[in-house]
């Protein structure tokens, strides 16, 4: 793919050393593509994003505007990285602009990058429409029931009546799935039902049938829990129609190192299931395993040695990047850091800017953040326009990810640091993922 128009580039002399064949130039300096997209989950493409392209010591190669398909591609050299840029106005207050900042380190020619969110499968925006559901109480029913569905918003007044489902132009299928819960009966148990293939019909209702069964149960065993930590928890989603949906939560206080038994609701239904174990100390999460079954979901062991990734100790932020201390060793398929901070410039514009880095794992203790090129320096935070008003650095701070369906940097890159959040990605193949995380707010 050529680059997008309004891209420009340096003279070649500045980039080519004069490989002696065509097919040289193929194999060491070859196109990369990037895709931005928006960063609201909508999955459309981001026109007004740039992307600068960098060769390995991090000096510009080129710089290319995306073009209407949020697409820009320039060639590269093993090692290069990728910068992209995007600036946006607060459409609810023009005296502040949201700076987007992402870099993709150790890009490889022929590689096809996504920088920004895919499209949601919940992603809720645009023109709604309303359905109903009708329903039967349970004996001594204890508030009416929780539906579940993977697009819709829901609502309901008092137990007993109609239940509102509140459908949006920017996820609805022609069918939806709906698991309905509720809370009945001597003694009190929660009950289920599972509806599959329902059409959507604005304006009309779906009736959930009075056939309510008790709800499953499953145990989720967590083994090497680490010691000396505040808690450790499990959450149960159902994934409907590519959707989590939290079904159960629950958790050890003061957990035992080694083994911690966590009994959770379960639906016994025919859709995915997820479950993420937890660790918490004090109030950080350093780390989080996620697992996705397809099939019975009634007994889940999420080994937290599996998958292994060092620990995140101490992190320092500054006004060029971080430091952090850590421990262990594993063998993380990326590393991914971020970085806030805001100012105001000198026309009282408040700028919020976000980094966000992805990049092969080195025994490193240090990021420093790229500059940008000097047309964007209103942009960057780094460059301190006003000695009296430098960015006042908001977060930073590092993690680890590593999937048991990705191999190694190289195929986790393509992803992006959409990665990092464990129970969001895959979420109809089993798999399992591993968080290890540490910042400073």
């Amino acid at each position: 793919m050529a680059a997008c128009d309004g891209g420009s580039a340096l003279p070649d002399g500045a980039i080519d050393a004069g490989p002696a064949s065509d097919s040289a130039v193929d194999a060491s300096f070859a196109p990369v593509d990037v895709t931005v997209r928006s960063w609201t989950g909508d999955g459309l493409a981001d026109a007004t994003a740039t992307v600068v392209f960098l060769d390995p010591s991090g000096a510009v190669t080129s710089q290319v505007s995306c073009d209407a398909q949020g697409h820009a591609s320039a060639p590269i050299v093993a090692g290069g990285s990728v910068i992209v840029i995007q600036s946006t106005k607060d459409p609810t207050n023009l005296a502040r602009q949201y700076e987007r900042l992402t870099q993709i380190r150790g890009v490889k020619p022929g590689d096809e990058l996504l920088v920004g969110r895919s499209k949601k499968a919940d992603n809720r925006r645009g023109i709604t429409s309303v359905m109903s559901a009708s329903y039967n109480l349970l004996p001594q029913p204890s508030g009416g029931p929780y539906l579940a569905i993977g697009c819709a918003d829901t609502s309901s007044g008092n137990a007993g009546a109609p239940i509102t489902l509140t459908f949006h132009d920017s996820c609805v299928t022609p069918t939806f799935d709906m698991l309905s819960l509720q809370d009945g009966g001597s003694p009190l148990a929660r009950h289920y039902v599972w509806q599959q293939g329902l059409p959507y019909a604005p304006g009309t209702t779906v009736t959930i049938p009075n056939t309510w069964q008790p709800i499953g149960q499953n145990t989720t065993t967590v083994l090497n829990t680490p010691g000396g930590l505040t808690r450790v928890f499990a959450q149960l989603d159902a994934v409907i129609n590519g959707v989590p949906r939290e079904i159960d939560r629950r958790g050890v206080e003061t957990p035992p190192s080694g083994t911690n038994t966590i009994p959770l609701r379960y639906a016994p239904i025919s859709t995915p299931t997820l479950v993420t174990a937890s660790t918490v100390r004090g109030i950080e999460i350093p780390e989080r395993q996620a697992r996705l079954v397809t099939g019975n979901a009634s007994s889940v062991t999420v080994d937290l040695a599996e998958l292994p990734l060092p620990s995140i100790g101490v992190v320092t932020p500054n006004q060029m990047g971080m430091t952090w201390s850590e421990s262990g060793t594993g063998n993380p398929d990326a590393r991914i850091f971020h970085w806030a901070a805001s100012w105001t410039d000198n026309n009282q514009v408040t700028h919020e800017a976000l980094w966000e880095i992805m990049e092969p794992t080195d025994s490193g203790r240090t990021l420093v953040l790229p500059s940008l090129p000097p047309a964007f320096a209103s942009h960057d935070p780094t460059v301190i326009l006003d000695p009296l008003r430098p960015p006042m650095i908001r977060t930073a701070g590092v993690s680890y990810i590593d999937y048991d369906n990705i191999a190694d940097y190289d195929a986790a890159r393509p992803h992006g640091a959409e990665l990092r959040d464990v129970g969001a990605r895959f979420l109809s193949t089993p798999h399992a993922a591993h968080l290890s995380q540490g910042a400073r707010n």
